[in-house]
């Protein structure tokens, strides 16, 4: 099987992160851990079918890179914020899990906060025309991803099964906003029969 890149389709992987994703990170969301053999699989599927993987990470070169929001509400993350568990730049938190890292080809976007500028332009960069998103959490950096790739004029479809958040009153609105307004919402066997149609052998 060749792996030739297919020109509609994108996976964005938001955050998935040891911060998160791991019980020791800074901000651990049980659910983001749980899933990290599902969103393993997407991503498998993803570059099986040629599709373009790109991930987006929160990365903190400095104390000033913290946004305000954070410092106000979350003040440990700034009195730690350059901790192994943290998500200062070199940190371990900062670094994407190794069940889901990156792979030669694949695109790392960088971020202080919950937007990823210019996500949605180098989607669109791509030549793609839909956008498939997964990570988390859904109420915070998934739906920043999501409406910045609508914004974009892109077609979104949220995997609600690779999206997370620390309990479903902080999920499900949100996932209910995205398949309301900004694209669709669909299952993680959706997302493999989508993919798979695309799939370049």
């Amino acid at each position: 099987m060749t792996r030739a890149r297919a020109s509609r389709d994108a996976l964005v992987v938001v955050d998935m992160q040891n911060a998160f994703c791991d019980p020791g990170g800074a901000v651990p969301v049980p659910e983001a851990h749980a899933q990290l053999p599902r969103v393993a699989e997407a991503i498998a599927l993803a570059r099986d079918a040629g599709i373009a993987v790109i991930y987006t990470a929160v990365e903190w070169a400095g104390i000033d890179e913290v946004p305000l929001g954070l410092r106000q509400n979350s003040p440990r993350l700034l009195e730690e914020w350059n901790q192994s568990p943290n998500l200062g730049r070199g940190c371990w938190g900062a670094q994407i899990s190794d069940v889901v890292a990156p792979q030669p080809g694949d695109l790392v976007l960088t971020k202080t906060g919950f937007d990823c500028p210019g996500l949605g332009q180098i989607a669109g960069s791509l030549g793609v025309e839909r956008v498939f998103v997964i990570g988390t959490t859904a109420n915070n950096c998934v739906y920043a991803a999501a409406l910045a790739l609508f914004e974009a004029n892109l077609d979104v479809v949220a995997v609600e099964d690779c999206i997370s958040s620390f309990n479903d009153e902080m999920k499900l609105p949100w996932l209910h906003n995205i398949a309301r307004f900004l694209g669709s919402v669909v299952t993680f066997d959706d997302y493999r029969a989508l993919v798979g149609r695309g799939r370049v052998r």
